[in-house]
């Protein structure tokens, strides 16, 4: 008597394969790029500050946004991945979170390449409440999320002849530097980074 048995394999998609599928249909519609784990940049793409943290949980994707387009149309589709799959997703600016919050397991919208600078207005006389001066000039500049301070100071003092209160490392990005608050060395005199915000475009 022989005994047959029959096997039955499950065909359902893996995370990687719903993120895959999705995304390089999102890839041709964009400025910059998608890049996945099997891509030969991968580990410069998702490198960040706390290595350790990608090394125990890496990304499954990286979206590289290069302009706000971009982020128009990445972000619908992250959002729609985690309510339908659960994906989750992290937007990173810079990548110098200590505690490891600028990536995930999931998909890393990276901001990383957007770091222009413009100065808007230049020695522009304000009231000023936190110096004894009646008055103080002024530099008001546009500044992407992915600038890193480095950038900011370069564009800033080379062009206006002015600082503000940034970042204390070099290459931390002003996108989590200002929405963690933003404590630098002229915080004392100048306020927190967001006290020094004008105005977002979300």
């Amino acid at each position: 008597m022989a005994l047959v048995v029959f096997l039955y394999v499950s065909s359902q998609p893996t995370s990687a394969d719903i993120v895959a599928s999705s995304l390089l249909q999102l890839a041709s519609q964009l400025e910059g790029r998608v890049v996945f784990p099997e891509d030969s940049d991968f580990g410069d793409a998702a490198k960040v500050w706390r290595e350790d943290v990608v090394a125990n949980n890496p990304p499954l994707a990286i979206i590289e946004a290069f302009s706000e387009q971009d982020v128009q149309l990445v972000v619908p589709v992250l959002a729609n991945l985690f309510q339908q799959y659960d994906i989750p997703f992290r937007i990173r600016s810079g990548g110098h979170n200590k505690a490891g919050f600028s990536t995930t397991g999931g998909i890393i919208l990276s901001l990383k390449q957007m770091r222009k600078v413009d100065l808007l207005l230049q020695n522009e006389t304000f009231p000023n409440e936190l110096t004894p001066q009646p008055t103080t000039k002024v530099v008001v500049a546009s500044v992407q999320p992915g600038a890193t301070v480095e950038v900011v100071l370069d564009n800033i003092l080379a062009q206006g002849g002015a600082g503000g209160t940034v970042g204390i490392c070099g290459n931390v990005a002003e996108g989590g530097f200002v929405l963690g608050g933003g404590i630098g060395f002229m915080s004392r005199s100048l306020g927190l980074g967001i006290d020094n915000v004008l105005g977002f475009r979300v």
